[in-house]
């Protein structure tokens, strides 16, 4: 259960049957306990328009698939520092 420990990050991919990604990035994100951790967005092509209608949900972060460990490795320090 997630309310009873904190993550470090969460990773949601919109692949996930039965939920929406977005959706639940927005519902985490307006709790109060997981306003500040950061959640990365993972979808099948993080084009312009992904990658905003990720921040518009409040996302940390959108990624491609698949998914590039440089990139995922980067984002995820400057989002931890």
């Amino acid at each position: 259960d997630l309310a009873r420990k904190q993550p470090d990050v969460i990773y949601l991919t919109t692949s996930m049957h039965g939920i929406d990604a977005f959706a639940l990035c927005d519902r985490l994100r307006k709790s109060p306990l997981f306003r500040t951790v950061p959640i990365f967005l993972l979808v099948p092509k993080a084009t312009w328009l992904q990658r905003l209608k990720a921040k518009c949900y409040g996302s940390s972060a959108c990624l491609g698939k698949p998914l590039d460990r440089t990139q995922l490795l980067t984002k995820l320090f400057l989002l931890l520092i």
